[in-house]
């Protein structure tokens, strides 16, 4: 999956062995900061009526104070954002294998993209490997 961010200077690669397996090499670090920083994911083609699975690594065990978690950005034909849909969202310190189902909210979202959030004022780390967005 490509991805992009709103916040370069917080949102880097990982390259010490806090991903998960089967290579725990490369992974997504998100340092927290009195700004908000994001992680956008590409644009995946949806159906409404469909299920999709998003599932994740995530390593919060230096997470100190704040929220992180998921959203799903949905987008009409014309890539024109539509919505933001919150999946879940943690403050606690754990390694997690996370699995969400998603489902489009309505016949006008052509595409969807994977959202990681780190709120403004977070203290501590994330990080993130092994993301899967696919049809149920």
């Amino acid at each position: 999956m490509n991805w992009t961010t709103d916040n370069a200077a917080n949102v880097t690669l990982d390259t010490a062995g806090n991903g998960g397996a089967p290579t725990p090499t490369n992974s997504i670090k998100m340092n927290g900061n009195t700004r908000a920083a994001h992680l956008f994911g590409q644009n995946i083609p949806v159906a409404f009526g469909t299920s999709y699975d998003l599932k994740a690594y995530t390593n919060s065990m230096n997470l100190n104070a704040g929220e992180v978690g998921f959203y799903i950005d949905e987008y009409d034909t014309a890539g024109n954002w539509i919505s933001g849909k919150w999946i879940g969202g943690w403050t606690a310190k754990e390694i997690v294998n996370r699995a969400y189902v998603f489902t489009p909210t309505s016949g006008n979202v052509s595409t969807a993209a994977v959202q990681v959030y780190m709120l403004a004022g977070v203290s501590g780390i994330l990080f993130i490997d092994n993301v899967e967005f696919s049809v149920r």
